[in-house]
């Protein structure tokens, strides 16, 4: 299935690409960050909603140090707007920099 996935650039520029979710496969935890939804949903779009056990939401970005991953883990969703704690996943660490640069956060 191809959806249109956000590509972080270098300096943590977000532009919009297509490929496959597949990509999100094998990424592990690097890093929470506390960020809102509204400022994910502002910086990456919507996120692709799963059937999960222990995450429903997560954002696949594409970065030039490979694939990251946003997503919820062991919370309720049932209230957005209070979710604060997201993990940064990938294949490489270098990843979370990319993706605090997009979001502004330190």
């Amino acid at each position: 299935m191809k959806i249109n996935l956000p590509y972080v650039d270098a300096v943590g520029q977000v532009e919009r690409t297509a490929d496959f979710w597949a990509l999100s496969a094998g990424t592990g935890l690097i890093e929470v960050v506390d960020v809102s939804y509204k400022k994910l949903v502002e910086t990456f779009g919507l996120p692709e909603r799963r059937d999960a056990d222990k995450s429903q939401l997560m954002w696949v970005v594409l970065t030039p140090e490979g694939v990251a991953t946003i997503y919820d883990y062991g919370v309720s969703i049932e209230n957005l707007d209070e979710l604060r704690n997201w993990h940064i996943g990938g294949h490489n660490t270098k990843v979370a920099g990319l993706i605090k640069a997009a979001l502004d956060i330190a």
